[in-house]
This record gives C-alpha cells, structure tokens and sequence, in this order.
C-alpha cells in the first residue's frame, strides 16, 4: 500500500514550489539586467509545436476483497512503467532587454498518451485443499470450509467428502491520457550559428485512470461445478499534481519563419490528495449440474460480489526527446 499524503508533506511541496517560482523571478531580473546592448534586437512572442515520446514511470497497487473471502492473499503488482506520445503547444514572450542569455518566459499546455496503457496492480491465484472427510487429519487449507462451503458434499450413505476449490483475483489500472500545462522560463546560449536554450518550468500535471476489478471462485464438489463471476469497472478518477520540468533545445533548421528544434527533457511529479479510489459490484453464480442436490436453488442463487481499492503511485518521473516546430516571424 502507499502511503498518502500528510498535511506537512503537502506543506513542503508547497514551500518548495513557491522558492522554484521565486528563483525564477530572481533570475530573470538578474540576466535582464546585466551586459544591455542597444544594437541588438528582441525577439517577440513566439508560438512553438512540439512532438515527441517519453517514458513514464509511476508505481500501481491495490486490494481485492469479496463477500466469500478478504483474503485473496498476496499476487503480482507491475510498475506502470511506458512510452508515450507527447504533443504540446508553447508560447515564448518577447526576450526581458537584451543580455546575452535573453531571458523570456513562456507558458505551454500539452498532452501525452501512454502507448501501452493498461498495468496489472494486483493479480492472484489461490487453491485451497480440502481434507477428504471431515474428521480426517489430512493437511488442508484452514479456511477451506470458510471459503468454499459448497465444495464439500456427503453422497448418499457415504462419507463427507470434499471436493477442489480455485479463487482468482485482478486488478488491472488504465491510464488513459496525461496532462500537463507549465510556467517557466527560457535562456538562450549562443553556440556558434545555433542557438542552445535551458529551459526550466513548474508544471501542473493531470492524469486520467481507470482501473477494472475481478474476481471468480470455482467450487467443483465432485463433477459438477460452482463457478462465481465478478467483473467491476470503477469508471474514469482524474488526478492532480504538481512538480518541475528542465529542458534542453537546440535549433537545428531553419526556412524562412520556420525553426525546427530538438530537444531532451525530464519531469518529476507529486500528486496532491488522494491517490486510492474504490468501488464494488456483484456478479452472477452458475452450476453445471441444474436440478441435482448440489446445484439447489440455495446454492444457485447465491449472488458474488467484489470490492476493488486501486492506489496510482503519488509520485511521477518522465524523460524524453522530440522535435519543436518554431515559428518566429521572420
């Protein structure tokens, strides 16, 4: 399980985005300020078009419970762990006087799709033993009875006799797109008839997830068998965070307005409030053998649920590369 977020850690990451945003101010003032020179010229506001891919990375978890068993033991759990397809729109302002490093803000908002988007947070198997007879002293599993009660059966005249039992559960979390929209600032370095840029930023990221639950139970006391289906979706849970972002660009082409621009970045988010959402359902039971004693209507209609608790890792590393389209104008 992750941990959530404390009102002290809250406070800390707070603190230390106010700091990067007033570092940021301090810097431009102080590259504005210094080495002027009236002969150069400014550059204006310019639009930018980015494209490119990243790996993400972001831990999953969660919990499986039903109304036969809350113990469904301990399973798998995968680190949503991806590419992604980023897209992105930024505009730059005009350069803050004329120092070497022109400083200018900028502001972008973009989007990133996950190219495998769906990631096992729990995943378990279970199968219970039972003893042959009741009174038997053979190993089994202590809460077979508990959990498979309509896997043991007595025939007529004959001992009571237990049959096999197999419990199932997965949790699976979608990711279906991510978002990000950021203030920050640029500072060109001249590198002989191309021009190399840092770029650093506070971003606000957004996520949108899913996550679908499932659970079964087969039950075979003798031939026939029991089988117990659940299968819930939780429906769409945005997530919010907050975090920085550093960006490397050189320009590489240029025709006519047109700059073509490479570039490398990384991003380290937190999430901010919960990042664990719930949600439950029921399913239906079957028997394979209707109208015998072991598939009554007291067994038949016994009605399976399924109660799902997915947790997103609160925190949130990306790094990667694309092209820039840049239009300035002249």
């Amino acid at each position: 399980m992750f941990r959530r977020h404390s009102d002290s850690a809250r406070g800390e990451r707070s603190t230390h985005v106010a700091g990067f945003l007033t570092l940021l101010a301090i810097t431009a003032v102080a590259a504005a300020a210094q080495g002027e020179d009236a002969g150069k010229t400014v550059r204006g506001w310019t639009p930018s078009l980015s494209v490119g891919f990243s790996i993400f990375n972001q831990d999953s978890g969660g919990t499986i419970e039903s109304n036969y068993t809350d113990n469904f033991g301990t399973g798998r759990s995968d680190r949503m762990l991806t590419s992604t397809f980023n897209t992105e729109l930024t505009l730059l302002t005009p350069a803050l006087g004329t120092s070497a490093v022109e400083p200018r803000f900028f502001v972008r908002a973009g989007f990133q799709v996950p190219l495998s988007d769906t990631f096992t947070a729990q995943k378990i198997a279970r199968t219970l033993t039972g003893p042959t007879r009741e009174t038997t002293p053979l190993p089994f599993t202590p809460d077979f009875f508990e959990v498979c009660p309509d896997a043991t059966f007595a025939p007529v005249g004959g001992p009571v006799i237990s049959g096999t039992c197999q419990i199932n559960g997965e949790l699976a979390i979608t990711v279906n797109v991510n978002w990000r929209a950021g203030l920050g600032m640029e500072f060109t370095i001249p590198w002989g008839d191309r021009h190399f840029s840092i770029r650093p930023s506070i971003d606000y990221f957004g996520q949108s997830v899913e996550a679908n639950g499932s659970n079964s139970r087969i039950q075979k006391p003798g031939q026939p068998s029991i089988r117990d289906t659940v299968s819930v979706n939780s429906g769409t849970q945005i997530m919010h965070g907050i975090g920085p972002s550093l960006e490397f660009d050189l320009d590489v082409a240029r025709a006519g307005p047109v700059t073509l621009e490479i570039f490398l970045t990384t991003s380290f988010y937190w999430l901010l409030g919960s990042n664990e959402f719930g949600f439950e359902g029921s399913g239906v039971r079957t028997c394979s053998a209707p109208g015998t004693p072991i598939c009554s209507p007291e067994v038949v209609n016994y009605v399976p649920t399924g109660t799902f608790s997915a947790e997103v890792g609160d925190f949130v590393a990306e790094g990667g590369a694309g092209l820039r389209i840049v239009w300035t104008g002249k």
